[in-house]
């Protein structure tokens, strides 16, 4: 460990550290304000007062009964701590800042408190001190370091979808809508199973509003090409958007003149409710509907829907989806579906412990959980 530095390199740190052992820490902590007193104390600036006690809780565990060496600065008279300073903890501060963030690493992403707790098992924390981490932190993430490459003959897929979550605001519940925007490239053919389709080149990102508040088209087209632009080098003709089916999505794939699919998920999770006769499903006639729509047969579905009585509000519901479903016939539309999305990100994301959320913790979970699935490290 390089002491000249004097900032405690937590990283090389961990890669030292075997089960996570606290003794190693503790003695390299004595050594470094030995070397401090040896080899940087300066009598004309700085004074040996007194040795002081410290038990600062780390992420290995707590360090008990634990002294440091403490001087009084003789420019400004004041008390200084070499070690505190190279640790990185203040004054009033109990923990080391690599505990907080080892919490905010491990957080998001489907875990709850409880699991984070049992990741950094040594460290005893309570689940009210992980919620107040998280509503101080201040979250950075790394730039993009190289974009993708979509070639002339390959589809950018652009998915789209709504999702509502509460949070507390001013001590006040509101609820939110995540506007998810993802791309890939479609299924990644070497990395995906029978049962696990992978994506290819996949990446996303959000809008984050009040329900009340709505998005306007204009700022929705801007947030979709910024997002592209950062993320990949492509063609505007490659561009397919697929959603559920919503209007918002069609009107923006008409206005930008790309051709737009209805999500496969979405599709047959309307069918499958518009065949359950007698609280049972008709497996054989929701087969047949849906072989319909993946086939591309538009006219031939809402006659085939039409003839068993399927109800007004589904049978519009492919009605006013023309392109949607036509364009399931293409060879390049691979029915990639954007509810995942929403899951991965969002959903996900009550797991953690809380049924609602303080807005600064949502607006850093949505921070961790899109910087995970777009493989950039977090800046803390």
């Amino acid at each position: 460990m390089n002491f000249l530095s004097n900032e405690l390199n937590y990283d090389e740190l961990d890669n030292q550290i075997k089960n996570n052992s606290l003794n190693y820490l503790t003695n390299l902590l004595k050594v470094y304000d030995d070397f401090w007193h040896q080899n940087i104390y300066d009598k004309n600036k700085h004074k040996y007062v007194k040795t002081a006690p410290r038990s600062p809780n780390t992420q290995y565990g707590k360090i008990n009964n634990f002294y440091r060496r403490c001087y009084l600065i003789l420019e400004t008279n004041e008390y200084y701590y070499p070690l505190d300073d190279y640790i990185k903890i203040k004054k009033i501060k109990r923990t080391l800042k690599s505990l907080e963030h080892a919490i905010i690493k491990n957080s998001g992403n489907g875990k709850r408190q409880s699991d984070v707790q049992d990741i950094i098992k040594n460290s005893n924390f309570s689940k009210t001190y992980m919620t107040n981490v998280m509503k101080n932190a201040v979250i950075g993430v790394e730039e993009i370091k190289e974009k993708k490459l979509i070639l002339s003959n390959e589809k950018l897929f652009v998915n789209m979808d709504d999702c509502f979550i509460s949070s507390l605001f001013n001590n006040k519940k509101q609820k939110n809508r995540i506007r998810t925007i993802s791309a890939n490239k479609g299924k990644d053919l070497e990395k995906s199973t029978k049962s696990r389709n992978i994506l290819k080149d996949k990446k996303i990102t959000y809008m984050k509003t009040k329900n009340d508040q709505r998005i306007k088209r204009q700022e929705l087209i801007d947030k979709i090409y910024e997002f592209l632009d950062l993320q990949y080098i492509y063609f505007k003709s490659s561009l397919v958007f697929i959603g559920d089916g919503a209007p918002w999505i069609k009107t923006t794939a008409k206005k930008e003149n790309i051709p737009y699919v209805i999500d496969r998920h979405h599709a047959f999770k309307a069918l499958k409710k518009g065949f359950i006769f007698n609280r049972k499903v008709d497996n054989k006639k929701l087969t047949n509907s849906y072989n319909l729509f993946i086939n591309g047969e538009y006219y031939s579905l809402l006659d085939y829907l039409k003839e068993n009585n399927v109800n007004e509000e589904i049978y519009k519901y492919f009605k006013n989806n023309k392109e949607g479903v036509i364009n399931q016939k293409e060879n390049w539309n691979q029915g990639v579906c954007a509810e995942s999305d929403v899951s991965h990100l969002v959903k996900s994301l009550k797991g953690y412990g809380a049924k609602i959320y303080n807005d600064k913790v949502l607006d850093n979970m949505l921070i961790i959980n899109s910087a995970r699935i777009n493989k950039l490290n977090l800046l803390l």
